[in-house]
């Protein structure tokens, strides 16, 4: 059987995907994408104090960069001014986790930490799992630090992969991408094979 999977740069679309892995841990999860999202946040207005959408966003941003790059602070995040107070992140943070459990759910940038979480615990193999054989990703160099740990993980478990990009066109750093996950693969897989067009 050969089954094969296309990685982009479109976190959404790789959300089916990752919320079958997430399926199988004893909580069953799924992504919050468009109105189930700004339902939860209009609820997080509600019930923390913080009135300023612009705020609240930047709020959520925040946390996206750590879910992104297990950071909380990034080089290419660019805190607000004010900075985000530990208080907001803690409002943010006690409003959310809850809901998470009791609604089942993540929010979108949440599910590639969450299953690289999972992975690095042993509680998953996506490739089994999936039976991932080979595996396309293409624009790498649009990765960031979780999406390139999720690769590195399947990589690891046994899938054949083939990625494409090029560091000059990396155009994701609000997504916390970086080239240097395209420019460290070599290192990182010294096993592979290099091929390069023109």
């Amino acid at each position: 059987m050969f089954k094969l999977v296309l990685f982009t740069r479109w976190r959404y679309e790789l959300c089916d995907e990752l919320d079958c892995l997430l399926a199988i841990l004893p909580t069953h999860l799924f992504s919050m994408i468009g109105s189930s999202q700004i339902s939860l946040i209009r609820s997080l207005v509600r019930n923390s104090g913080i009135n300023s959408k612009r705020r609240r966003e930047q709020i959520r941003y925040y946390h996206e960069a750590y879910w992104s790059t297990g950071i909380f602070t990034p080089p290419n995040y660019l805190p607000p001014d004010p900075p985000i107070s530990q208080r907001e992140s803690d409002v943010f943070l006690n409003f959310h986790s809850p809901t998470s459990q009791v609604y089942s759910c993540v929010l979108p940038g949440e599910i590639v930490r969450q299953c690289v979480h999972e992975m690095n615990a042993g509680n998953i193999n996506p490739v089994e799992l999936l039976q991932i054989q080979h595996l396309i990703v293409d624009e790498f160099q649009d990765l960031n630090p979780m999406d390139l740990d999720f690769i590195d993980g399947l990589v690891t478990a046994g899938a054949t992969v083939f990625i494409a990009g090029d560091d000059d066109q990396s155009i994701y750093s609000f997504r916390f991408a970086n080239p240097s996950g395209i420019q460290t693969f070599p290192a990182r897989h010294p096993a592979r094979s290099s091929h390069t067009h023109g």
